[in-house]
């Protein structure tokens, strides 16, 4: 979370103007804790900040939204997933 010039705080998602990366990867719902937990463990080592992090309901995927382009093809590549169309936030 970043302060704004008024001094209060606010969730990355939420600054104007932000764009966000979407990454969408399949998983495997009976391995999900397990490979939810390996996405965490990569993401904390690489040191990369998601802003979002959700299951998509029906389907055996999640999407992990990034500020970051680079961030986000890297874990793509990582997760073999693939980058949704970023969106204006």
């Amino acid at each position: 979370m970043n302060p704004n010039p008024f001094g209060l705080v606010m969730p990355a998602a939420e600054k104007t103007g932000s764009m966000l990366y979407i990454v969408e990867v399949a998983v495997d719902s009976a391995n999900l804790a397990l490979e939810l937990s390996q996405m965490r463990t990569w993401l904390d080592h690489m040191r990369f900040q998601a802003v979002g992090f959700r299951q998509v309901p029906g389907v055996n995927a999640c999407r992990v939204d990034f500020e970051a382009e680079q961030q986000a093809r890297e874990f793509a590549q990582a997760f073999s997933g693939r980058i949704l169309n970023r969106t204006g936030s």
